[in-house]
């Protein structure tokens, strides 16, 4: 008897839930495949409710189907009277108001209206569609938006004329697993509106975690072909990614690598499809220009009286010396850290120990930028500029510093002028 209650409460609850799941699947886009009643169990919980445009919900830990069937109780025995909330199917589909399906926990989608096809026409999102019409890095709201330009529209048409069907993948890492929370509402909401605007049918992605479905990763090109696409193997030779990360000098940094973000490049490369930045199909941005920071007066072009004048004068070496190397790889360093030196130009502080946590937020500032100036406040010196220094004959930083220099409490280092012209700071810009 013991056992067929047990088997009977199970029961009940997996009843529950495949009725539940067949409900979404009547709706969205998953194949039916996804809804495997004997993992469920299993799965984690994903707590859909919190609003925070910035912090994921937290993950519960996993629990028995029969466990949670219990915890529904309230503490005094009593059957809990609170309806079961249908955001928590734990790997489930769910299917917002607006019809985008959110698959936990790292996938939105939504298909509007498009036709499959093997000529694929595929977008990166903000920067390449779209830009923010308040010039903000990142949207404020789901109207914070406009076209790249006023080409985007027709162009997008005539592709779909043309016969491509025009695929969205973007990466929306602000989102992470609150799939219904109000960072993804602003993406939805945003690329709905983009959409219905440009007049064209569209299917979208939208990765928001760190997994392979995340570009560079190919995993929403592979769900596109396997399940999205009606059965149809895209022609790659016929096919094409347009974003704006192409490790150029102009674009946005990426801080874990301090240097040119190449992530729409690398995706089509690992996809092996053509790639194109936005340019090359609607000509110039009509994104808002942010004016820079004012500077110290004369700082553009000289720095021997700026606060950091030190700290500055490394990075400008450093960036002068991979330059010189005509290597690709050298190359992007150099940019960094020429970046690095008109990010912290006017910087408005001496730079030291105690506000590194304001340097780090400066924008081209980045982690290894970062790992050169603590290096620096910590022992006086960059082992990597003293061996490039070395490598050619010149004057080390050692050599250049009388022997009473000191790192003073705090990170902040004092130096009278240096013993060499090799070691001077003034310099102006390339």
């Amino acid at each position: 008897m013991q056992t067929f209650r047990q088997a009977s409460r199970f029961n009940y609850t997996q009843v529950f839930v495949y009725y539940t799941s067949c409900t979404y699947y009547s709706r969205s886009l998953v194949p039916y495949s996804t809804f495997n009643i004997s993992t469920m169990a299993s799965k984690h919980v994903i707590d859909h409710e919190d609003e925070s445009e910035e912090e994921a919900p937290k993950t519960k830990s996993r629990t028995s189907v029969s466990k949670r069937a219990k915890n529904s109780a309230d503490q005094d025995g009593s059957p809990s009277t609170k309806k079961p909330r249908a955001k928590k199917l734990g790997s489930q589909p769910i299917i917002d108001e607006i019809g985008w399906t959110c698959i936990p926990p790292s996938l939105i989608c939504k298909d509007f209206d498009s036709k499959p096809s093997k000529k694929i026409a595929a977008f990166d999102v903000d920067g390449t569609l779209i830009h923010t019409k308040s010039g903000s890095p990142f949207a404020k709201g789901p109207d914070d938006w406009k076209f790249f330009n006023k080409k985007v529209p027709s162009v997008l048409q005539d592709l779909e004329k043309q016969g491509f069907r025009i695929v969205i993948f973007s990466n929306q890492g602000g989102i992470k697993s609150a799939l219904t929370g109000k960072a993804a509402a602003n993406a939805k909401g945003k690329i709905s509106q983009m959409l219905k605007e440009a007049g064209v049918p569209a299917l979208v992605f939208l990765a928001t975690g760190g997994d392979d479905l995340r570009k560079p990763g190919t995993g929403m090109w592979e769900l596109l072909c396997k399940e999205h696409n009606g059965g149809i193997i895209p022609d790659k030779s016929q096919c094409f990614f347009v974003g704006d990360a192409a490790g150029r000098e102009s674009d946005w940094m990426n801080k874990e690598t301090n240097l040119p973000a190449d992530t729409d490049k690398q995706f089509a490369a690992n996809v092996g499809i053509g790639f194109k930045v936005p340019e090359d199909l609607f000509g110039t941005s009509e994104a808002k220009k942010i004016p820079p920071a004012p500077a110290n007066k004369g700082a553009t072009t000289d720095l021997s009286s700026n606060t950091n004048a030190e700290i500055l004068t490394i990075f400008k070496e450093l960036s002068d010396h991979y330059f010189s190397t005509g290597e690709d790889k050298a190359r992007f360093k150099a940019v960094a850290f020429k970046k690095v030196v008109s990010a912290l130009v006017s910087f408005p502080q001496k730079i030291c120990t105690s506000n590194l946590k304001d340097v780090n937020a400066v924008q081209g500032v980045g982690k290894g930028s970062m790992a050169v100036i603590k290096e620096y406040l910590e022992t006086g010196k960059v082992q990597e500029l003293e061996t490039i220094r070395a490598s050619k004959g010149g004057v080390s930083e050692e050599e250049a510093k009388p022997t009473e220099g000191v790192v003073a409490k705090g990170g902040d280092v004092s130096h009278p002028a240096p013993k060499s012209v090799a070691a001077a700071v003034a310099f102006k810009f390339m």
